[in-house]
């Protein structure tokens, strides 16, 4: 017997029970979807396993440190595909190596057309031009991993700290400035809405 499954999707999709006409096919189909429905549960628990063991191995999607008087935490967001950076204390060249490991380990994980948000609000001083080699190092990465639009938390756009990194990181017109986590997220969901018609 011949089955047309097109016919019967279209049929049952939305109903609830079967009509008597089509008795005679669902008495054929209904072993076959059993038999379907349970190689599909296995597959499924099969597929559950290997989902498991991959999350395993992968790298992690935030990594937190300290180092002396500096603090980091760097975050990536798989559903929206925001990395984001937060910067707090005082660096030195050894803390800005920690802190840009950090963003290494978390760069495997990123999809191409990313975005970054940055947020040195309570970032306090950066010590030497040692530590600004690391920063441009992120950076660099960060362009070389295929980052999209960045933008920097900062309260005081004209502070020394938030001159450097215009100086520095400045990445072209997808680079924006923003004074709360809010804003910068509300920039990066927002961007261009206006234009869409």
């Amino acid at each position: 017997m011949d089955i047309d499954l097109d016919d019967l999707k279209r049929k049952y999709k939305k109903k609830t029970r079967a009509d008597i006409l089509d008795l005679s096919q669902l008495q054929v189909m209904v072993p076959l979807l059993i038999r379907e429905i349970c190689r599909l549960e296995a597959e499924l628990s099969q597929a559950t396993k290997y989902i498991k063991n991959l999350e395993l191995k992968r790298p992690p999607n935030e990594k937190k440190g300290r180092s002396g008087r500096a603090e980091w935490v760097v975050a990536y967001d798989m559903k929206k595909g925001r990395l984001k950076i937060k910067l707090k204390g005082i660096y030195d060249h050894k803390s800005a190596k920690m802190a840009s490991n950090a963003v290494i380990a978390i760069l495997p994980n990123v999809e191409k057309g990313f975005d970054v948000i940055n947020d040195i609000r309570e970032l306090s001083a950066i010590t030497d031009m040692r530590t600004v080699f690391h920063l441009r190092k992120v950076r660099y990465l960060l362009v070389q991993a295929g980052v999209n639009r960045t933008v920097r938390v900062a309260e005081n756009k004209e502070s020394a700290l938030s001159l450097l990194f215009e100086k520095y990181f400045k990445q072209g017109p997808d680079m924006m400035v923003a004074e709360s986590m809010e804003d910068a997220e509300s920039a990066l969901d927002n961007q261009g809405k206006f234009l869409n018609v």
